[in-house]
């Protein structure tokens, strides 16, 4: 199920950046005085990457790319969109919203999982 709930978050994330592209147009000026460098580079490169693993999900793109590169993509696609969220929950959090703060450590969690799972 992987490929399926990849390319589901490919799509949701699709809806969320319309929504910050229709935010950037109908308001910008509240919504582009808050946004800086690194939201934009960390952003652009995580969707960079969403879409990268999203266009590379087919068995073709797999076997055209070579098993050996479609893992390496893949793989660091996944730990770049991890950072990138990882980071904007963590930063939330130290700024003081705690909404964000079962969020953030469930990502953590999951970071770690990975690690011992690649480890084995």
């Amino acid at each position: 199920n992987r490929r399926v709930i990849g390319l589901a978050f490919a799509f949701t994330m699709t809806l969320h950046l319309a929504g910050l592209a229709a935010l950037a147009y109908f308001y910008p000026e509240p919504f582009l005085s808050g946004v800086g460098l690194l939201t934009l580079l960390g952003g652009g490169t995580a969707y960079a990457f969403i879409y990268l693993l999203a266009f590379t999900s087919s068995d073709s793109a797999q076997r055209a790319l070579g098993l050996r590169r479609w893992q390496w993509l893949h793989t660091i696609g996944g730990w770049v969109i991890w950072v990138v969220f990882v980071e904007t929950l963590t930063l939330g959090v130290i700024e003081g919203d705690r909404s964000r703060l079962a969020s953030a450590v469930f990502l953590w969690a999951v970071g770690a999982m990975r690690l011992i799972a690649s480890r084995r």
